[in-house]
């Protein structure tokens, strides 16, 4: 008896001293890598993959997705801001990820806490697209109401104040404009000039964070690209009933024409195509018109500075020449340039279907990848541009450098 348990005690021993030296001695122990750089999926939560679609859009993104990290600094982490910081930044390859497909549920519970009610079946992805963006302005309001106040941060507890670093805190005094702007905001010029005796109003600035363009009139000798879209949206028009100022003509009869420009150029810049018309028995009936749009994609022919002309007021046309409004190489600008890096398309009716992305991966501008929900394969350029586009998501050239 004495000797078996001797035996046990020495083979204890033996595997004690062995497993020692296998770790001093042996081989690296291997721990999985974590995901970093790699596309991943999204899980579909049950009809979400207008989220899902959207989520891998903004992805590439990338001042949006630096924005959103430096405002997630100053939020609670219940926030949409920094929920969404989360995800993109794991999206866009800045963060590493264990996971392959990811589940934006904190999302989802981040938009239901704001008020905002995600009922079943198809949800649009450009409509959820403005519910970020006016949740993440409230949120930055919120935030500067709060804390960019000197007196407040000199005020605040012992806690608050070790929460927000001597940086953070001289930043949130003297930059509250810079953190408060989304990089999708830009400006709208509005101004009117009366026909009968050429006065001019003065610019009214509107603020936009996408641009819906509608699509032309259905011919068949016409085809539908961007440019011309972009050209109808900012053409000028003539509108009935403005008072002038400059003259004594009766309001009723008062002719003026009205011209839309874009004032302000944002860094990253979402087009939406609308493809929802109404029939005459009140139906909805989606469009399927294929819209060429380019790679690179020049702005500049579409800003107040570069294309608001003066309107002859002996001229009653309100038609402009397509020279006036589509790109030229002779006055293309870097800072007006934008590249393509994200395309959402969606499959069905106008009622039901399904959304899917096609987008750029991370750190190249050329390698595309085709995303739906958990499926996520490489694509080739031709695949993306011949895609029926419903939204295009293009990022300054010069925020690319």
């Amino acid at each position: 008896m004495m000797l078996q348990e001797n035996l046990v005690t020495l083979a204890c021993a033996v595997v004690a001293v062995s497993i020692g030296i296998f770790i001093v001695w042996g081989p690296d122990v291997y721990t999985p890598k974590k995901r970093k750089g790699a596309v991943l999926g999204l899980a579909n939560l049950g009809h979400t993959c207008f989220l899902n679609t959207l989520l891998q859009a903004l992805a590439p993104c990338l001042p949006f997705v630096s924005w959103l990290s430096e405002q997630q600094q100053l939020q609670d982490s219940s926030t949409l801001t920094s929920s969404l910081s989360h995800v993109l930044l794991v999206l866009s390859g800045r963060m590493a990820s264990d996971e392959d497909v990811l589940v934006p549920s904190r999302i989802i519970s981040s938009l239901e806490s704001r008020g905002w009610a995600l009922s079943p079946g198809q949800q649009d992805a450009h409509e959820l697209f403005h519910n970020f963006l006016t949740t993440l302005e409230e949120e930055t309001q919120q935030l500067s109401s709060k804390k960019l106040s000197l007196v407040n941060i000199l005020e605040a507890s012992e806690e608050e104040a070790v929460a927000v670093s001597p940086q953070l805190r001289r930043r949130m005094c003297h930059e509250p404009s810079k953190l408060a702007v989304s990089p999708f905001q830009g400006l709208l010029t509005n101004q009117l000039q009366c026909v009968h005796c050429g006065h001019k109003t003065s610019l009214r600035y509107d603020k936009f964070d996408s641009l819906s363009l509608n699509l032309l009139e259905q011919s068949s000798l016409q085809s539908q690209t961007l440019p011309h879209l972009l050209a109808k949206f900012v053409s000028t028009e003539m509108v009935m009933g403005v008072a002038c100022e400059g003259c004594d003509v009766p309001t009723a009869t008062a002719v003026a024409f009205k011209t839309l420009r874009l004032g302000k150029l944002p860094s990253c810049l979402c087009l939406h195509i609308s493809r929802t018309t109404w029939q005459d028995s009140g139906q909805a009936f989606k469009r399927l018109d294929y819209v060429e749009f380019p790679e690179m994609l020049n702005m500049n022919p579409y800003i107040f500075s570069s294309s608001a002309k003066a309107v002859n007021s002996s001229d009653n046309s309100t038609k402009l020449e397509k020279d006036d409004v589509l790109p030229s190489p002779d006055h293309i600008r870097l800072n007006h340039m934008y590249q393509l890096v994200s395309v959402v398309v969606h499959s069905g009716s106008a009622t039901s279907g399904h959304f899917i992305t096609y987008r750029l991966s991370h750190g190249t501008r050329t390698s595309w990848w085709f995303t739906s929900d958990t499926e996520v394969r490489r694509c080739s350029l031709p695949e993306v541009m011949k895609s029926c586009a419903y939204m295009l998501f293009y990022v300054k050239c010069s925020s690319l450098q």
